[in-house]
């Protein structure tokens, strides 16, 4: 605890980071793209089992739930170097929001430092009578905010075009 020894600690969570400012993108590009941010309580769902209820541990929270048009999108932050190559527990994990959220569409968002956002399609599933899409994402984080809204509002016109889900009922 003395300062110079490693006792003057400051650490900060570029996941927690990267959260809130997909967040505030989505916020900031509503007035263009129409969508439109949930509150934060409408981002977490409890297990329907006693011990889910009770701990929120095993509840389920999404980094971002937008609405526009009866088309709700759920997008997930990741802050890794995964982008091409998503690994398995995140596709199952966006299947599970798809579910869980009654989601048209979930879309995991990376970071990266090109200029051209892209979109890969990982999987679009029947789930009863309505198509679901699971996609994956990359805004150029290292072009800064404006760049990154510019790819975010160009994205979301092709996450959720009428020909890849339906609008809620």
């Amino acid at each position: 605890p003395e300062a110079g020894i490693g006792g003057q600690a400051f650490t900060l969570s570029l996941s927690s980071i990267w959260e809130r400012g997909l967040r505030q993108m989505i916020d900031e590009i509503g007035g263009n793209s129409g969508w439109v941010s949930a509150c934060d309580s409408d981002r977490t769902r409890m297990w329907d089992d006693s011990a889910g209820r009770n701990d929120p541990n095993r509840w389920l929270t999404v980094d971002v739930m937008a609405e526009r048009k009866g088309v709700r999108w759920i997008l997930d932050a990741k802050y890794k170097r995964a982008f091409g190559n998503e690994s398995r527990e995140d596709r199952f994990q966006m299947c599970a929001y798809a579910v869980a959220f009654d989601a048209d569409v979930v879309s995991l968002v990376y970071p990266v430092a090109k200029e051209e956002p892209v979109r890969r399609i990982l999987l679009k599933a029947k789930v009863g009578q309505k198509l679901i899409t699971v996609d994956s994402l990359n805004l150029p984080m290292a072009a800064g905010p404006a760049a990154c809204k510019v790819a975010l509002t160009k994205l979301s016109m092709m996450s959720t075009t009428p020909e890849i889900s339906a609008p809620h009922s």
